[in-house]
Parts: C-alpha cells; sequence; structure tokens
C-alpha cells in the first residue's frame, strides 16, 4: 500500500515540476540563467525539506501521518501556486525585467521570486522521502532494502508523471488544470495515507541489532553529493545530445526525462530484491565505475547512434506513436543503462549510512539533501560552466570522471579498510578482505575501460551534432562501406566552426551559402534564406514607408537586424538573441547582413526575446518576431497570444507586427489556430509568401492599405532597390505584390473558424507541430491562395491600381530567388518555371513558342529578372550574346550578367580565362548571384571539353583564389576546382584544390585518384593519407567487369 501512496506522490510531483517550469519559464524567459534559477530553487526546497524533515521524522511516534501531513501541504501549496505565479509576473515585469535589473540583479529577483511560488511545495516534497522511510524501514532490515522498494516505486510514479504530463496533460488540460489535478491526486495520497497511519499506530518494530558504532559519515554525504552531480550533469548532457536526434521538442525532452527516472527507478527496485545483504564500501566504487563505464559505451558508438536514430525515425515516422517508439530506442542507448545503476546508487547509500532502522529518517534527509545539493551544483556548473567550456563531449567525459574520483575514494577506503564501511561497521562477518580485494579489481578494471574509452574514441562528430536528423531532413542511407565513408565527410567537411553555448549546441556550414545550426537544425541560411530573412523586414519597412525604430527577435544571419540598420531614416533597431555564440555567426555573414554587428544603429540584446518584448519601455514602428520552428521546446510561447498581447502594447499605431510561420511539416489545423491566436489580439493580418516554404503574417492596428506611388518611389532608393531586384527578385509594386497571398478579410474568416488559440497554459500550437515534423504535408501558402482568389481576396487593398498581368507573372519568383523547382499549381510564366525547375530544354522551346505567338509582353522589357532568363536561354540555345543587352542587365544584376557571357561562351565551346575570372569576380563581390544560374554555369565548366591544359590552369588560378561572397555554391566551386586540376595537368595551386576540404575529401574514386597523384607531385609529405585512403576505398569497392577482366588468372 505504501509502495502505491509514493508512487502516486512521485507521479504528482514531476506534474508539478512540468507545468511550474514551464509557466515560469514564460515570465522569466527560457535562457539558461532563468531556467537555472527556478531549478536550483526547486532543488534546493526538496533539499531543505530532506535535512529538516528527516530530523522530525526521527522524533516522530507517527512518521506515516507526519507524510501524510506533507503530502495534504504540498497539495494545498501547489493548488495556489498558480495565483503566486501570476503574482510573480506582475512584479517581475513591473520591476522591468533584466533589462532594468541586470544580469545579477535579474537573477536574484529570479531566485527570490521563484521562491515564493515553489518554496514551500519543493521543501513539503523534500520531506516526504524521509517520513515515508522512517515508516516503512524495520530493525531486522540491515541493508535497508526496503528503503530500495520504496525509492523506486517513488521513482515510477515521477515516470508516470513525466509522461502523462508531456504527452497527455500539457495537450488535454494545459498548465493550470494539469497542477490542480494533480492536487485532487495528491489529496487522495494524503487521505490514504492518514487512514493508513491510523491502522498502524500501535505498530512494534521487529528485534533490535546492536547499534552501529558512532563515527563520521561524510564520506557517504560526499558520494551522495558526486553521485547527484554526475547524474544532473549528465542530464545536461543528454538533452544536449539527444535534441539533434530527437528534434528539440518538448516530447524529445520528456523522453529523456522519462527514461533517465525510469532507470533509476528500475534500478532501485533491482536493488530492493537483489541488493548486498550489507553494504561495503566495494560496493559503491564498482556501481561508480559501471556508470562510468556504460555511460561512455554511446559515446565510443560515436556517429554509429546517429545513424541507429536516422533508421529508427524511418521506420516510425508514419505515425506519431511509431515517432515515440523512434526517440525511447534511441534515447535509450544513452540514458537507460547508466541511469539504472544510478538508481542502484542511491539506497546502496542509504545503506552504507546505518543499519535498519536507526537513524533511518535523519540518514534518508541527510542524503537526500547532499544528493540534492550535488543536483543543484551539477546543473549550474554544468550549465554556465561545463558545456560552453568543455562542450557537450568534453562535460560527458567530465561526468565519467567525476564517477572514477568518487569510486576511487571508496575503493581505495575499502582495500585499507579490509571491509569496513564509512561508519565504522563490518560489512562482511566472512571473507570481507576477499572479497573487498575482487571489487577492488573490478573497479579497477572497470575504470580503466572507461579512461581508455574517454581518451580512445573519437566520439560524436558533426554527423551526430549537427545534421538534422530529429527534424527528418537528414539523409543517412549509406548501403555500403564507401557510401558510410561519403556519408561521414559529407556531414564534416564544411563545417566552419562549431561550439556548445550556453542554450545550444551551434554550427557553421558553409554549402550554398553559410547556414547555422542550432542544435542539429538550421535556423537560417545567408542564401536560400535570404528572401525570408533580409525580405521580411524591407518588405514591412516598405509598405510602413517611415520607418525609424524597429525591434527584431532572433539575431540569426544578422540579415533581417542588418538591413534594417541600413535604411534610409533608420534611428534605432533592437535585436534580441538569446545564445551568445550566435553573435559570432553575425560576424562571420559581414558580406550579407551590411555588417551588422557594426552598425552603431544596431543593439544587439543578449537575452530572452519574450521577456525583454514585455518588459521594454519602448514603441516601436516595427516588431519582427523570427524565432526557429514552433515544434522545438520553449518556442511556441512565441506564438502565443501573451506575446501578441505585449507586442500589440509596444506597437505603434502605424506600425507592423511581422510574424514568421513555417509553410512546410504544418497541417492544416496549425496553421488555422497560428492566424487565430494572432487575429484575437490584431484586427488586420495579411499573409505573404517570401520563399517556398515561409509564411510572413503581417498585422497591423489599423486597415492595411498598400501606397502604390510611395512603394513604386522607395523601389529606386537603396537598399529597397537590392532587395527587390537582387533577393526577392521582384520587379517594380508589381513584384511586390505578387508575393501577396492573402488580404485581411480572408485571414478573418480563416480564424473565426478555429474553435482554438496557441496560449502560454495550452501550447496547442508547439506540440500540433511536434507531431508533425519531419513529415511532408499540403502547403498552406497554395491552399490559402486558391482559397483566397475566387472572391477576390488574394489582392490587398491599394491606393492606386497597378498591371495584374505584370502581378500574375512573377508568382513564380519566390521559386526563382533560391533556385527551387515551381510548385505545380503556381502561376507565373511557363517559361521561368521550366528555368527554374532546371529543364532548360523545355524553357528553351517555350521560349521559341512565345517569341512565335507573339506572347512575351512588352512591359517585360523592364524586368531584369526576366531578361536575364530569356538571355541566359539564348546564349544556351545558340551561344549568341546580346552585348548591350547584358551590359543593361549588369546595371541591375552583375553577377548573373557575368555568368550569362560565360554560359555563352561555354555553349560555343571557347570558354576563356578573362570569362571565367570575370565570373568569379563577380561571384566574389556579389552574393546576390541567381544560385540555379551560377550552379549551371561553373557545373557546366567542369565538363566542357576542348579547355587547354594551360587555359585550364589560369582558371584554377581563380578558382582558388577565395570563396564566393556569403559562401554561395561553395560545395560546387570546390568540386569545379578539382575537376579544372586534373585538366590543367596537377600543377602546383592543385595542393589548394584538393587541400582545401582536408581531412574530408570526397569521398569517390576520382577525386581520390587525382587527390593522390596532386600530393605525389607537389605534397609528399600528405601522400601516406591519400594512398591509405584510396586503398581503402578501391578495397571496399565492387569490383567492376572492366576490373575483374583487367586482373590477370
Amino acid at each position: 500500500m505504501i509502495c502505491a501512496l509514493v508512487f502516486g506522490s512521485g507521479l504528482c510531483a514531476l506534474i508539478y515540476q512540468a507545468m511550474w517550469f514551464r509557466a515560469l519559464r514564460t515570465i522569466f524567459g527560457a535562457s539558461t540563467p532563468s531556467n537555472a534559477a527556478v531549478l536550483a530553487i526547486f532543488m534546493a526546497g526538496l533539499g531543505l525539506g530532506g535535512a529538516l524533515f528527516g530530523r522530525r521524522a526521527e522524533r516522530t511516534t507517527r512518521p506515516l501521518a507526519l507524510y501524510a501531513n506533507l503530502e495534504l501541504g504540498v497539495a494545498i501549496s501547489a493548488a495556489l501556486s498558480p495565483f503566486l505565479v501570476d503574482g510573480v509576473r506582475f512584479v517581475y515585469f513591473a520591476a522591468g525585467g533584466s533589462s532594468v535589473l541586470g544580469s545579477t540583479g535579474a537573477t536574484i529577483a529570479r531566485l527570490v521570486l521563484a521562491t515564493i511560488a515553489l518554496g514551500v511545495p519543493a521543501t513539503l516534497m523534500g520531506g516526504t522521502f524521509p517520513a515515508v522511510a522512517r515508516a516503512v524501514i524495520t530493525r531486522d532490515d540491515a541493508g535497508r532494502r526496503t528503503l530500495a522498494l520504496v525509492y523506486g516505486a517513488n521513482t515510477l510514479g515521477a515516470v508516470a508523471g513525466t509522461a502523462l504530463a508531456t504527452f497527455l496533460l500539457l495537450d488535454v488540460l494545459g498548465v493550470r488544470q494539469s497542477i490542480w489535478a494533480a492536487c485532487a491526486i495528491n489529496a487522495l495520497v494524503a487521505m490514504a495515507a492518514r487512514s493508513l497511519s491510523q491502522g498502524a499506530a500501535g505498530h512494534v518494530p521487529a528485534a533490535a541489532t546492536p547499534p552501529a558504532p558512532s563515527s563520521s559519515s561524510r564520506p557517504v554525504l560526499f558520494a551522495a553529493f558526486a553521485t547527484g552531480f554526475a547524474f544532473f550533469l549528465l542530464e545536461l548532457v543528454w538533452y544536449r545530445m539527444c535534441s539533434p536526434l530527437l528534434g528539440g521538442s518538448t516530447y524529445s525532452f520528456g523522453v529523456v526525462l522519462v527514461l533517465a527516472l525510469f532507470g533509476v527507478g528500475i534500478g532501485g527496485a533491482l536493488y530492493a530484491f537483489f541488493g548486498p545483504r550489507a553494504a561495503t564500501p566495494g560496493h559503491f566504487a564498482v556501481t561508480c565505475a559501471l556508470e562510468a563505464a556504460l555511460l561512455l559505451v554511446p559515446f565510443a558508438l560515436g556517429d554509429d547512434v546517429a545513424r541507429f536514430a536516422f533508421h529508427a525515425r524511418e521506420l516510425g515516422q508514419a505515425t506519431f506513436g511509431g515517432l515515440a517508439l523512434s526517440w525511447i530506442a534511441t534515447a535509450a542507448i544513452l540514458v537507460l543503462p547508466a541511469a539504472i545503476v544510478a538508481g542502484w546508487q542511491f539506497p546502496l547509500l542509504l545503506a552504507l549510512k546505518g543499519r535498519g532502522d536507526e537513524g533511518a529518517g535523519k540518514d534518508s534527509g541527510d542524503v537526500y539533501a547532499a544528493n540534492t545539493l550535488g543536483a543543484i551544483v551539477g546543473s549550474l556548473l554544468g550549465g554556465f560552466g561545463a558545456l560552453p567550456w568543455l562542450g557537450a563531449t568534453g562535460a560527458w567525459r567530465l561526468a565519467a570522471f567525476v564517477l572514477i574520483a568518487a569510486g576511487t575514494w571508496f575503493a581505495l577506503r575499502a582495500l585499507a579498510a579490509g571491509g569496513t564501511g564509512p561508519a565504522g561497521v563490518v560489512a562482511e562477518p566472512a571473507g570481507t578482505a576477499t572479497g573487498e580485494r575482487v571489487r577492488f579489481a573490478a573497479f579497477l578494471s572497470l575504470a580503466a575501460i572507461t579512461i581508455a574509452i574517454a581518451f580512445g574514441a573519437t566520439g560524436p562528430t558533426s554527423m551526430w551534432r549537427h545534421s538534422p536528423i530529429g527534424a527528418g531532413r537528414a539523409d543517412l542511407h549509406a548501403p555500403t562501406w564507401n557510401a558510410r565513408m561519403q556519408r561521414s565527410n559529407d556531414g564534416r567537411r564544411f563545417v566552419l566552426e562549431s561550439s556548445d553555448g550556453v542554450e545550444s549546441s551551434i554550427a557553421f556550414k558553409a554549402t550554398t551559402g553559410i547556414s547555422l545550426f542550432v542544435s542539429g537544425k538550421s535556423d537560417g541560411g545567408t542564401i536560400g534564406d535570404a528572401p525570408t530573412q533580409v525580405g521580411s523586414g524591407v518588405l514591412a519597412a516598405l509598405l510602413h514607408g517611415n520607418v525609424k525604430n524597429a525591434f527584431v527577435i532572433g539575431l540569426g544571419t544578422g540579415q533581417t537586424a542588418g538591413w534594417l540598420g541600413m535604411l534610409p531614416g533608420i534611428e534605432r533597431v533592437d535585436v534580441v538573441e538569446i545564445e551568445p555564440n550566435v553573435l559570432r555567426f553575425g560576424e562571420v555573414c559581414a558580406d550579407t547582413n551590411g555588417d551588422v554587428m557594426k552598425n552603431p544603429k544596431v543593439h544587439v540584446i543578449v537575452g530572452d526575446g519574450r521577456e525583454a518584448l514585455a518588459t521594454t519601455r519602448e514603441t516601436y514602428d516595427l516588431i519582427l518576431s523570427e524565432p526557429s520552428n514552433p515544434y522545438r521546446a520553449g518556442v511556441s510561447s512565441f506564438y502565443a497570444t501573451e506575446l501578441y498581447q505585449d507586442a500589440y502594447a509596444r506597437l505603434k499605431d502605424d506600425g507592423i507586427f511581422a510574424q514568421w510561420l513555417q509553410a512546410y511539416e504544418i497541417d492544416s489545423v496549425a496553421v488555422q489556430t497560428a492566424v487565430a491566436t494572432l487575429s484575437a489580439t490584431f484586427p488586420e493580418i495579411s499573409a505573404w509568401r517570401l520563399t517556398p516554404g515561409d509564411m510572413f503574417l503581417l498585422a497591423t492596428k489599423r486597415p492595411q492599405l498598400i501606397d502604390v506611388e510611395r512603394v513604386r518611389a522607395l523601389l529606386d532608393v537603396e537598399p529597397y532597390r537590392t532587395v527587390a531586384l537582387r533577393v526577392l527578385r521582384a520587379h517594380g509594386v508589381e513584384g511586390v505584390l505578387a508575393l501577396h497571398q492573402a488580404s485581411p478579410p480572408f485571414m478573418r474568416r480563416l480564424a473565426s473558424s478555429s474553435p482554438t488559440i496557441n496560449s502560454d497554459d495550452r501550447p496547442t500550437l508547439e506540440l500540433s507541430f511536434a507531431r508533425n515534423v519531419g513529415r511532408s504535408s499540403e502547403n498552406p501558402l497554395g491552399a490559402i491562395f486558391a482559397l483566397a482568389q475566387p472572391r477576390g481576396e488574394h489582392v490587398p487593398a491599394l491606393t492606386a491600381p497597378v498591371v495584374p498581368s505584370l502581378v500574375e507573372m512573377q508568382r513564380a519568383r519566390p521559386w526563382i530567388a533560391v533556385g527551387r523547382t515551381v510548385s505545380a499549381g503556381v502561376s507565373g510564366d511557363p517559361v521561368e518555371a521550366a528555368w527554374t525547375a532546371g529543364e532548360f530544354e523545355r524553357a528553351i522551346a517555350l521560349m521559341h513558342a512565345a517569341d512565335a505567338e507573339g506572347q512575351t509582353p512588352e512591359p517585360r522589357v523592364d524586368d531584369a529578372t526576366g531578361r536575364m532568363i530569356r538571355l541566359h536561354l539564348r546564349a544556351l540555345d545558340t551561344g549568341a550574346v546580346d552585348e548591350a543587352a547584358i551590359d543593361a542587365l549588369a546595371h541591375d544584376l552583375p553577377c548573373d550578367a557575368a555568368v550569362v557571357r560565360l554560359e555563352a561562351a561555354n555553349r560555343r565551346g571557347e570558354p576563356s580565362a578573362a570569362h571565367v575570372v570575370a565570373a568569379l569576380a563577380a561571384a566574389r563581390a556579389d552574393p546576390w548571384c541567381n544560385v540555379r544560374l551560377l550552379r549551371s554555369g561553373l557545373r557546366r565548366l567542369a565538363v566542357l571539353d576542348g579547355i587547354a591544359p594551360a587555359a585550364a590552369a589560369s582558371m584554377l588560378d581563380a578558382f582558388v583564389a577565395g570563396r564566393f561572397a556569403g559562401y554561395t555554391c561553395e560545395v560546387d566551386r570546390v568540386q569545379v576546382a578539382g575537376a579544372l586540376a586534373r585538366r590543367a595537368g596537377f600543377p602546383p595551386k592543385c595542393v589548394e584544390a584538393y587541400g582545401g576540404i582536408e581531412p574530408y575529401p570526397f569521398w569517390e574514386r576520382v577525386w581520390l585518384e587525382d587527390r593522390l597523384a596532386c600530393y605525389a607531385r607537389h605534397a609528399p609529405d600528405r601522400v601516406p593519407i591519400a594512398e591509405r585512403e584510396l586503398r581503402d576505398m578501391i578495397t571496399h569497392q565492387a569490383a567492376s567487369l572492366a576490373d575483374l577482366m583487367s586482373t590477370p588468372p
């Protein structure tokens, strides 16, 4: 019966914890300092309760009644906590948050306010285990196995609470009602315990055993501290390492916590049945070494864990249940073995602290308090020190070393004392010395294995750490050994920088532009996402017409803030970024963001965007919310009605609020919920498409009316002109209007049919997105446009008429801007659609047909992108170029013009070094060269016949002279450089061509052979590695018929 009670107690405790953390995160923000403050108070309350009520349990004659009173106190105080949280919100925001209080002052405020909200119930919770321990222990239970059973049951209850909170209650009941539901269960537990205590009032303990001699118990408390420290440090590591594998959603974090608690609960239960009859220091030493070795096994497996996660996700992604099972299978590899040993350790420490019921309550409270104190220090030191300083893999090793250090102390004591425990208890009457020597040998063996793994294994690489496996966007299919090597090298080759920040793991990858990878997920790229990140702020400013100040949530590439900072008339741009290491990315992307980090008008605030917006005293012309995907834990609060209310309050009457929303992997209900949530605060909303997969919702207080003449005039002013022509590929007012998808009347109709809105209390959007991550779905922008068009609700309100045919002709421009194939059903020029798909021959045929039938409208002559496409097609068709037309194109699109000249020369079969030098110089100066055009020109050059070795050598010099602006087409640049090196006969510059991507070459036979030939001529020190890798590649390559026929019998 008592096991059932503590199961319920653990269930309630974890529901409380999950909901309190969510509630306070919306006030203090989701940053590590904020979470650390809340966690520290919660854990400190548990530890204080254990120490205080452990002594009280020793003095009471009815410990079960004490337990009942504590549980009732928890239920009552927890029921009041939502109202206290409301008060905390009012006080913290009234004080101005971190922007007014400063970092230190805000931390103190969080600690004090979190204590007010959580201190009482957390302290009472901490006292429940010592009280129930004193109630169940008997004098003849020398090994205190009963406590292990109670501990295991309590922890398994916590497993159930975590699972319920994560997968059911948050979605069905929300935060407040979940807390109150747990309070009801808690009250039932208290009443049942009260009833049970009355029936057990006359219980007489069994015959006593001699009390243990009194001596110092500090080693046991130190061990409890060390294991708590290591386990909570490990939890941080597990969360960080699992995020790229599982996706970083609330569900995936819940899975990690469930498995950690499940392992602890199983370990405690196993100790109850199979633990030693009497514990010795040697037992504890072995468990430390075993836990250290087991926690490093997945470290040793390295990228094989990532491959397992990829294939498990593939098998389970058809349904949410299958997806959850794949998360459990992956996380179990990291978490479960070590957690089971950790669960065995806690009751073992209680047994080392004393025997039977003598001081059981006090011992339980002391060990619990020491373990909790270690947990607090481990989480704080891990979050603020170990992870940023050592990285996740270094912190992983540190946890193992802490366990080895604690085990070493106990192993040496055991060896020296011949079996005497830290409290002076002779643990085994016979054979103790022999048993301890065996355990000492086992400890040494396991410690040696741990140290060998820690220093000898490669560990996880960027394939694991910076691949979007959990987001369902990685491709790790590798049916052969060579394919596996190719995948491995591909994942590591173009990582420019990587680090573990305070909040997330960060990597900068250069392929087509530089992309920022946060915990394995791409959160913005300088080229592919430029229409969104550059265009969002500039489009909103263009429609506003007179922006003086702006507030941006999220720095990312720095393009939104940077281009806003270049606008004429702008006075200040405040941008808030939660991860300090992302500021470095803003520096790396300087050639695409206007060197934002040096712009005196741009002020970067490191902190939580939600808190910063809620506490600022400023009002703004523009507020732009560009967080990560809503499915990621904590991000959906940026799509909550509470944030929109804060934005409304900080927005000037004629201001614009812009909200990014992904248009991929999202179901119709989520779109409807997002629009309804925004519509609940803002009366006017319009939908815009900047790229095929990115939706922007522009919300205003006043009716939306686009001033056509003002927009037309601003499009002749920099930087509006550059953004429209080169980034958005939008020509004139009509090109801008082609980005519009739905007007406010349609958006009101869409919002009115939604039954729910997304709030801090009911984060339905976060959970809906998380259930669909990585799955293909209908693009909502296409559906919105198709539904709005029949009623004319796809056309915005205008002050003057425009040319409708030019608007429709440019509907496909978002695909042209990013070099993607135009989706079916999207209106626009058929020639452009075929060209964008890379179907150049079909595009040429369509162009000829349109010319023959006179279907090309006259206004197209002013459309720079349209002219570029047709000039390119004519160059591919005949090789002939209209120099005057290309010169005119160069005025608007200089890089495109240079590449068209190169393509014409390629078609004639006579590309010169001058053509290549000119095209590459343009690409190095202008990051906005059309990706599909540039890639076409480079790749065609690589396969073109007839290039003389001398010309190839000159071209090679141009290719290795440096990257293109914004790292555009970096993969293509490197590959073409290798092809030219071969054609040039491997001149000295070939070392730069092949060496630039060392030690991760393209795992292809031709590349490896050419690389070896180059190094043999000019870099003999690199030959051994090149020979070995080529030999490995050939060894694992299936022999062709030609190879077999060339081999003598």
